[in-house]
């Protein structure tokens, strides 16, 4: 059973803007929708420079048992967020989800 290999726990939160009294976009708040049980690969770390120093771009990939998700979503993995960059249902079968993201 590949639920098995699912050893960190991440959080997965929403971004949500809120209107004011006037109908208008007031802010941008983060909803905690799941914490849930994954596995953790490392794809990628990319290293840049910048005028300040050097930044370091890293990629993972998160599998999970299956959520209905979309990019409005991102997660916190060991207090670091991350950046959905895609989801993928692994056997379109609606059971466990393959997601990259890269740390912001």
């Amino acid at each position: 059973m590949k639920a098995n290999t699912f050893k960190h726990r991440i959080k997965i939160y929403k971004k949500e803007q809120s209107k004011n009294e006037f109908n208008e976009l007031d802010f941008t708040q983060e909803l905690l929708f799941k914490e849930v049980y994954a596995s953790c690969k490392n794809l990628s770390v990319e290293s840049k420079n910048l005028d300040d120093g050097v930044s370091q771009i890293a990629t993972h990939e998160f599998e999970l048992r299956f959520l209905e998700l979309d990019f409005s979503y991102f997660i916190v993995f060991r207090e670091k967020k991350y950046e959905i960059l895609s989801i993928q249902d692994t056997d379109q079968n609606k059971q466990f989800l393959k997601i990259k993201a890269r740390l912001q």
